[in-house]
C-alpha cells in the first residue's frame, strides 16, 4: 500500500535534515530534533478560550497536565473532554511536543 503524500513529505522533511537514526540518538539529541522539528509537522494550534498548567499527583512526583477551554463554550450543559496520554518510550516527547 503506498504512503500517504503527507507522510512522503514528512519523510523527505527527516532525510533532508540528515540526522542520524533515532536509534543512534541520545535522548538529549531525540529531544532536540523533536523540539526543532515540529515546526515541519505540527500546525498552528487553535485559539483557545483559557489555557490552565496543573499537575496531578503520581507515583514518582508530580505529572504535569494542562487544562484546555473553548473560546466560545456550550451555552448549557457539561462540556466535553479529551484526555490524552503520550503513549512511544516516555523518553522524547513531553507535555509541549504532544
Amino acid at each position: 500500500m503506498p504512503l500517504h503524500p503527507d507522510c512522503l513529505k514528512v519523510h523527505a522533511l527527516y532525510a533532508a535534515a540528515k540526522r542520524p537514526p533515532l536509534e543512534q540518538q541520545t535522548p538529549a539529541e531525540a529531544r532536540e530534533g523533536m523540539l526543532r522539528g515540529r515546526v515541519f509537522t505540527q500546525p498552528e494550534a487553535p485559539d483557545v478560550g483559557a489555557i490552565e498548567t496543573m499537575t496531578a499527583p503520581g507515583p514518582h512526583g508530580p505529572i504535569a497536565l494542562r487544562l484546555y477551554r473553548p473560546k466560545t463554550p456550550a451555552t448549557s450543559g457539561a462540556l466535553g473532554a479529551l484526555v490524552y496520554y503520550h503513549g512511544g518510550g516516555w523518553v522524547i516527547g513531553d507535555l509541549d511536543s504532544h
